[in-house]
Formats: C-alpha cells, sequence, structure tokens
C-alpha cells in the first residue's frame, strides 16, 4: 500500500501541466481587465509593484510610459539538500513584461532558464556558465531536485502574480480628483 501510495506521488509529481506559450516556452500570462482605473494609474502601480519585487535586479528594469510597457529580468536562488544543510545548486532567471491601457493590464513571466551554481576555492557559489531552459523534461543526476526545482518556479511565479493582482487593484486608490477652484473674496 505504501510503495503504491509513493509511487502514485511521484508519477503526479512530474506529471504537472505548466503554462506553455505556442512555442513550448512555459509562460504566465494574463489579461485582467477589470480595473476602473486609467493607464497612468495602473503604470504607476506596475512600477512601484515592479520595482519592490525586483530590486536586485534594478538595473536591467526597463520602464517605456510612452508605450506603456514596464520589463525586469528576474532571479532566484534553487537549492539542493547537503549533507548537514542546504546547498545552492543554481539559480532561475526569468523576464517579466507589464503592459497597460485604460481599464486593463496584461502580464507576461516567460524566458525560465536553469543556471548551474558550483562552489569556488573561496567557498563561495558562483555560475558556472552553463545553462539550462526550464522546460527541459530531464536533468540527469539531478532529475529529484530538477523537478522540486520547476514545482519551486510554479510556486513563486504563481505567488507574484498575485502579488501584482493585488498591487494593481490598488491603481483605483489613485485616482485622481478634479480639485474644485473654488475662490474665496
Amino acid at each position: 500500500m505504501v510503495i503504491t501510495t509513493l509511487f502514485h506521488l511521484t508519477t503526479t509529481f512530474a506529471q504537472i501541466d505548466f503554462p506553455k506559450d505556442q512555442t513550448g516556452k512555459i509562460t504566465y500570462t494574463d489579461i485582467i481587465v477589470d480595473s476602473s482605473a486609467g493607464a497612468p494609474q495602473l503604470y504607476t502601480q506596475a512600477q512601484k509593484w515592479i520595482y519592490k519585487h525586483h530590486q536586485s535586479t534594478s538595473k536591467s528594469i526597463v520602464l517605456d510610459s510612452a508605450n506603456g510597457t514596464l520589463t525586469a529580468k528576474g532571479y532566484y536562488l534553487v537549492y539542493n539538500k547537503g549533507i548537514v544543510s542546504k546547498q545552492v545548486h543554481g539559480a532561475i532567471r526569468y523576464n517579466v513584461l507589464i503592459e497597460v491601457k485604460d481599464h486593463k493590464y496584461r502580464y507576461t513571466f516567460t524566458d525560465f532558464v536553469f543556471e548551474y551554481y558550483h562552489q569556488n576555492r573561496n567557498y563561495q557559489y558562483v555560475p558556472t556558465g552553463k545553462e539550462k531552459p526550464l522546460e527541459d523534461e530531464k536533468f540527469p543526476g539531478f532529475q529529484k531536485s530538477w523537478d522540486s526545482h520547476k514545482l519551486e518556479n510554479d510556486r513563486l511565479i504563481k505567488n507574484q502574480i498575485g502579488s501584482l493582482k493585488s498591487a494593481m487593484k490598488q491603481a483605483e486608490a489613485l485616482k485622481v480628483t478634479p480639485k474644485k477652484t473654488t475662490v474665496d473674496w
């Protein structure tokens, strides 16, 4: 009974359907239309959100207010279980694009790439230069970690999407209210 349950868990673990675009790349995207805020308010909120969640990569943030687009490169470290503690296995990099128009916005998280790290002679984890797209199914020697990294990526990106949606709902509070121009004589 225990063996069949474990077998069932490992088969369902590897069979998660990640959202993919027409080219087969893992891509999280959606258009949100339920906002009554205008493009300037949505753009301001998106800008605040992107700086808050991508501080470490702020040099890679590109703002284009004329076209209503914001782009950033994100990354986070992933770990293997070591003998005593967790060890850095690598980093997953990705791109974020947010586009705003009056009463709607679109987000796209895509181009997920795993970059393998190793420990240098000073015991620091540094990139090796080897990369692997997250769409690859197999990672010989690290399959369990690879599946875990993909699940962690799915969880992290879904959390970021939830955070973005929450931040964009606050754009309505930024609506510019016309000031009455009354003159007291």
